[in-house]
């Protein structure tokens, strides 16, 4: 599958229509913000460091290779469990990007079962993937499965979270999510395989998060 084959403007599409399933549109950000940021560290990649705001007041700090669009109040369902969502998304040089604030959901993550929290993760990250699968598959005339690996639990800042490999075609990517209260956050990349290493070091090794509560 050659993601590069596929015009940006056809991924965003493909995000804000058949994943969100509504009407909204990608908008970039205002001002600078990066400042706001207390990560310093300089990217790997040569990347710019982003301050992307989400519900509330709540941001996260992160390095990408280009401003994303931003598609605020997405309606989506992890699973069963239906959460509104503020995205932000890069694809480009077929690479994607997403960061995502997951917000509205029914009851606090610390009081929901691990198999709904297993649930809400996998099908965010799988739903995204799935709609992209598709139109790449139609545009390119050609069988492109996604395999993925076991859930495992990760511990940040005494916050549970989850990470996730999985592959597009031969694409490889990761998802990783944090749960916060009625909230949560997710960052998920895919990219060829040559380069999957270092540029999802390069994404997920130094971001940060800011929640207010």
């Amino acid at each position: 599958m050659k993601l590069l084959a596929i015009s940006r403007a056809t991924i965003l599409s493909v995000i804000a229509v058949c994943l969100l399933g509504l009407t909204c549109y990608g908008q970039k950000g205002g001002e600078d913000a990066s400042g706001k940021c207390a990560v310093t560290q300089k990217s790997s990649e040569g990347w710019k460091r982003f301050y992307l705001e989400g519900f509330n007041g709540d941001a996260i700090c992160v390095y990408l290779p280009e401003k994303p669009d931003k598609f605020p109040g997405g309606k989506l369902r992890g699973g069963s469990t239906p959460v509104t969502a503020d995205i932000y998304l890069v694809s480009d040089n077929q690479e994607i990007y997403i960061v995502a604030f997951l917000y509205d959901l029914p009851t606090r993550t610390e009081d929901m079962p691990d198999d709904q929290k297993a649930e809400i993760f996998f099908g965010t990250w799988r739903g995204t993937i799935e709609q992209a699968r598709m139109a790449l598959e139609k545009m390119s005339d050609a069988p492109v499965d996604v395999k993925y690996s076991e859930q495992h639990k990760v511990n940040v800042m005494g916050r549970e979270g989850r990470v996730q490999l999985f592959k597009v075609g031969k694409n490889l990517g990761q998802a990783r999510i944090l749960f916060v209260e009625k909230k949560a956050y997710m960052l998920m990349g895919l990219w060829p395989p040559d380069r999957a290493q270092k540029r999802s070091s390069a994404f997920f090794d130094h971001f940060e998060m800011r929640v207010k509560h």
